[in-house]
């Protein structure tokens, strides 16, 4: 009724946006199309005033992900272009520009050529130039390249990588990095490849080299670089090449933020990474006290299970290079400390599953350390943890049967406990678990 009254339309905007403070809160206010393209009309009508623009563009940002292309189609993208030509020195019109470019890109299909024609890219890295001090731009930016990135299915993401970052040419290395690591961080597997071939291990390690206090690079530098080596067998050459350069960093990172989940987690998975890659790698992170700083984290995060988990596969992998690995790690009480998560974390099936792994290669050709599970309850601990997720995790039955196993094979007096203690009827019902699982897959059952 009152489109061209700008003081109409911005009470309007601000009243929408007072009422969806959230996206729970938007899902008990009506939602429909003329909603949207009320608000998209507004934008249109009042390009100048920065309460429309912020406000509308607020409530859009809570909605997109109800009828994306829809929204798409009304020219949402040329109107975050006019928003961010028009409001460039206003943070909070920024901010929604970007963080509504990174909803479209996460539900609205492939709106990549689009962004880029509309020159959304150059616009947002001139934001970010003009705004290097501002954690929260910074931020949204970074997310809405991200989301950019991400969208596209793998046989295309590398060429749009190239194509992004061709882009952000003349702009910081900060911005060029941080893209990188918040694209990592989504888990695309073409990105990995791509990256490391344009230098991504070098931006990497100078970005951490360059922020050691700055926990939101040291996290999502480590989780960079473990996709990458997890991911490239050219970049676990290129940081095994500068070994103890990376391992200094990645220990300096899980010491100084001793207290961030996040860092602990993926610092300890990057460093079970390069555990892997070699006997000299492993030697180089028992040298930097690793050990003890899993022991640290372990400690530090004791209810948190993906730091528990993350610290039982960083444990393994120092272990099981050489005899001498093993009792170095063993000697840290870790044993002790493995079996006391595992009962902290009873209900989740991943962690057991990973507890029984490392103990695996725990007890393995040694007999000290069958005992000393024993000792622990380590035996009862397994059995009740197998009867009580019953079927409903095939991971943790099939390592607490190898387990069993592992602990009986050399002791006719462990595999009498372990019958007495009610063995058969678990690793019979392992059995089952399998198969079942099996059956629903529609495969063939086999087991060794």
């Amino acid at each position: 009724a009152h489109e061209a009254a700008e003081e109409v339309q911005s009470q309007a905007c601000l009243a929408l946006r007072n009422i969806t403070r959230s996206r729970e809160d938007q899902q008990a206010v009506a939602f429909g199309l003329g909603a949207c393209a009320a608000l998209v009309t507004a934008l249109r009508r009042h390009p100048r005033s920065v309460v429309v623009q912020e406000f509308a563009l607020a409530v859009l940002h809570l909605w997109v992900a109800q009828a994306p292309a829809e929204l798409c189609s009304l020219g949402l993208l040329a109107l975050i272009r006019d928003a961010l030509q028009a409001h460039s020195m206003w943070e909070k019109v920024v901010v929604m520009c970007c963080r509504l470019l990174q909803d479209f890109a996460q539900h609205g299909g492939d709106v990549r050529q689009e962004a880029m024609s509309l020159g959304l890219i150059e616009l947002m890295a001139a934001a970010m130039s003009a705004w290097r001090s501002n954690a929260s731009i910074q931020a949204s930016c970074c997310n809405a390249f991200a989301g950019l990135l991400f969208w596209a299915g793998d046989a295309e993401l590398g060429e749009d990588i190239e194509l992004v970052m061709g882009a952000l040419d003349g702009h910081s290395a900060d911005m060029r990095v941080t893209t990188i690591l918040r694209t990592l961080a989504r888990q695309s597997r073409a990105a990995p490849l791509k990256i490391s071939a344009q230098g991504g291990v070098r931006l990497i390690l100078r970005a951490m080299k360059a922020h050691p206090a700055a926990a939101d690079v040291q996290h999502q530098a480590c989780r960079a670089m473990q996709r990458l080596a997890t991911r490239s067998a050219a970049t676990r050459s290129a940081l095994v090449g500068s070994l103890d350069g990376v391992v200094k960093l990645l220990v300096s990172a899980l010491r100084v933020h001793i207290a961030v989940p996040e860092v602990q987690e993926h610092g300890l998975a990057a460093l079970a990474v390069l555990a892997c890659s070699s006997a000299t790698a492993q030697d180089h992170i028992l040298k930097a006290d690793g050990v003890q700083l899993v022991v640290s984290a372990m400690q530090a995060h004791f209810y948190v299970a993906t730091v528990q988990g993350q610290a039982f596969v960083a444990l393994q992998n120092f272990a099981c290079g050489s005899a001498e690995h093993c009792e170095a790690v063993v000697s840290a009480g870790v044993i002790d400390l493995i079996l006391a998560a595992m009962r902290a974390h009873e209900k989740d099936a991943h962690v057991q599953a990973l507890g029984c792994t490392a103990l695996q290669g725990f007890v393995a050709e040694n007999e000290r350390n069958r005992d000393k599970v024993a000792a622990l309850c380590g035996v009862e601990l397994v059995l009740g943890m197998m009867g009580d997720l019953g079927g409903a995790s095939v991971e943790a039955q099939e390592h607490g049967a190898a387990l069993l196993c592992q602990l009986c094979q050399h002791s006719e007096a462990m595999r009498e406990e372990v019958v007495r203690l009610g063995g058969v009827a678990a690793v019979l019902g392992a059995v089952e678990a399998h198969h079942a699982a099996v059956e629903r897959r529609g495969g063939d059952a086999h087991c060794g």
